[in-house]
């Protein structure tokens, strides 16, 4: 119940191998009753096998019943999803599996095949507005009470079940946290944009890149609905930040990294100035290309970077020494999955950000 099994590798069965013995064999004492697994309420996304891609049984008793899973990006020459190598029909039932992926007998209702639409870079696949998966299992004595997360299953609005491991609750997107908008020698000011759905926000400060080392007054600090947060008496050095938005219903996955380096007395002038540059990106949303537009005063030497939610480096436009006047980008995101991107801009001392939403 409620498992996510991802980016698993085996000979056979990816995720699972199932293996029964006949009845009352040396492993089975005469007039054992036989149970039968119940595969309930998982998600099996990129796993790989020889195979069975997700699921391999073998054996002559017992089939598994699976209901109310999703299977997607598996792969195995033999059965992407789900190999029965038993001469017994297994029923497969209220799930998001393309039934064609599916090797020996099986039987079942409700099953249906599309992109489940999960969090973009969401590493434990909880479910997009988007998902067909909403509301579309089954309701019954075996299914789970609650989710991967502990949330309450099924939907006690709607009273309809989710398939996979999560039951989707309107939680916020993960914020995109942005260059501090003022620093000074023992402060700087943590920022982010607003992110949908979100009554507050949690803010981590550390001084490694792998917050193993978190401030302990900025440890999960709740900024409650502020976008940003005095972040003052420490010493100079480097730091890092990261925010994540929450709801009633539950926290988003945290957002980029932001690396502040607080400078030096006397060294003033290294501090990013405010930008006026007025960067212009459209459209916005974008479904892969967004044109960028730049107005500059002065003839000057110009990068142009773009970043995920957690802070990689995506695309980039060659550094260049542009002239006093309008000027225009064009970056392809079209290979990248949907989701919020950031765009970094230095002309010079000023440095610039703006938001950008990939759709598909």
């Amino acid at each position: 119940l409620n498992n996510i099994f991802r980016n698993n590798h085996a000979n056979r069965g990816g995720a699972i191998g199932i293996y029964n013995p006949a009845k009352n064999s040396d492993m089975s004492a005469p007039g054992t009753k036989d149970f039968q697994p119940g595969i309930i309420n998982n998600t099996f996304f990129s796993n790989e096998a020889i195979n069975g891609g997700a699921i391999r049984f073998e054996g002559l008793l017992s089939v598994p019943e699976i209901v109310n899973c999703i299977f997607w990006e598996n792969t195995s020459p033999t059965g992407k999803d789900i190999s029965n190598q038993s001469g017994i029909s297994m029923p497969v039932s209220y799930s998001d599996v393309e039934t064609a992926n599916i090797i020996g007998p099986w039987w079942g209702d409700g099953n249906f095949y599309a992109d489940p639409k999960f969090i973009a870079l969401d590493p434990h696949c909880h479910l997009s507005s988007a998902s067909p998966c909403r509301d579309s299992g089954i309701v019954n004595d075996n299914t789970p009470a609650v989710d991967f997360d502990g949330d309450a299953r099924p939907d006690p609005v709607t009273g309809l079940m989710d398939i996979g491991a999560d039951e989707y609750y309107d939680i916020p997107a993960a914020p995109v946290a942005v260059a501090p908008p003022e620093q000074g020698s023992d402060y700087f000011m943590a920022a982010w944009y607003a992110s949908e759905k979100a009554n507050g926000y949690y803010l981590d400060v550390a001084s490694d890149t792998n917050f193993t080392n978190i401030l302990n007054t900025y440890n999960n600090y709740n900024t409650g609905a502020d976008t940003s947060q005095l972040v003052e008496g420490v010493e100079q050095g480097m730091y890092y930040y990261r925010v994540k938005a929450y709801n009633d219903w539950g926290v988003s996955i945290y957002s980029n990294t932001i690396t502040v380096d607080l400078f030096m007395p006397g060294m003033d002038e290294q501090v990013p100035q405010k930008s006026n540059h007025n960067m212009q990106c459209y459209p916005n949303p974008t479904r892969g290309i967004v044109g960028c537009q730049l107005s500059i005063a002065e003839s000057q030497q110009v990068s142009l970077n773009v970043f995920d939610i957690h802070g990689r480096e995506v695309a980039d436009v060659p550094d260049a020494k542009l002239q006093a006047g309008e000027h225009m980008f064009r970056i392809d995101l079209s290979a990248w999955p949907e989701g919020v991107y950031l765009l970094r801009l230095q002309a010079g001392d000023v440095v610039e950000t703006a938001k950008v939403i990939l759709m598909k």
